[in-house]
């Protein structure tokens, strides 16, 4: 079973779309560093972090459309906001829809939780706990596009990409559904700063892969498209480097870098390493077994 890429996009500290990953890529243009203040640890500096940037929300929703969306929930409906625009009401409806996260809400949760522990239960705030809930993106995106087809969130950190797509192969050669979009996103919880601050893990922030990173990547597959996603027993083209410097540490990594497979595919990037276009690019992700990406012949 094959598996076609119909369309893509990414959301990171650079930006949204194809243009602002080339640049990441392509080290043209280099993004501002963001900080998270390290609760529970005084006297330590902001934790450097890159930070999605969500400037581009204001072009696809009004205010009141995202008022009860957290960060998570925001990258999700923008990945999904860009690959969407131009599909009529009638051909969103059936589509599958897929999210694979690591971290999910967790952010939320853990602000929902502070609430309770500030004032006890009469305080918990009813507008966050609406999104502390992992498939609170998948439902929120669901609802405003009025997508109807199968929906499901995957959260496995590292696996959370490679299982997502084993499952849309499943969806689309079972006919579960004949197209559908799965979206990668996650943002950086405050406490997995906490964290790697408190065990000493200090990122180099001249080297972007080594910071902790927020966005994701969004693909619409079907069984027909121009890039196709196989199988690669026997086959021997280059394996695709990971392109760490162009989207950070992260657990949705099998994403970005399937990303930037399908850009250098449309020639719209090329990597440092040997690259044939006319052979495809080979993927590795940790616990899915080796898959090449071509082009349609």
């Amino acid at each position: 079973m094959s598996v076609a890429i119909t369309g893509w996009t990414t959301l990171n500290a650079w930006g949204l779309g194809r243009e602002a990953f080339a640049d990441a890529l392509s080290r043209r243009r280099v993004p501002p560093v963001s900080g998270i203040e390290v609760k529970g640890m005084p006297g330590v500096a902001p934790y450097p972090f890159l930070k999605a940037d969500l400037s581009a929300v204001k072009e696809y929703f009004p205010p009141r459309a995202l008022r009860r969306v957290d960060p998570f929930g925001k990258m999700a409906m923008l990945l999904a906001a860009a690959l969407l625009k131009d599909k009529p009401p009638a051909e969103r409806e059936p589509l599958g829809l897929i999210v694979a996260t690591a971290f999910g809400s967790f952010s939320t949760n853990m602000e929902f939780l502070e609430t309770i522990f500030a004032g006890g239960f009469a305080t918990a705030s009813p507008m966050v706990f609406t999104s502390t809930v992992h498939n609170s993106a998948m439902a929120a995106s669901a609802i405003h596009f009025g997508l109807r087809g199968p929906a499901i969130t995957v959260s496995m950190f590292e696996h959370s990409v490679p299982g997502a797509l084993m499952l849309a192969e499943a969806w689309l050669e079972s006919g579960f559904c004949k197209e559908l979009l799965l979206i990668a996103a996650d943002d950086f919880p405050s406490l997995a700063a906490y964290y790697h601050a408190r065990v000493g893990d200090t990122p180099d922030v001249e080297r972007f892969e080594t910071l902790h990173a927020e966005g994701g990547a969004a693909f619409m597959l079907g069984t027909t498209g121009p890039l196709v996603l196989r199988r690669g027993e026997g086959e021997t083209p280059a394996v695709l480097r990971p392109c760490a410097h162009a989207y950070g540490r992260t657990y949705l990594a099998p994403a970005f870098d399937l990303a930037a497979a399908c850009l250098a595919l449309e020639g719209g990037w090329k990597p440092d390493a040997p690259f044939d276009r006319e052979q495809g690019v080979m993927l590795e992700f940790p616990g899915w077994p080796r898959r090449l990406l071509k082009r349609r012949a």
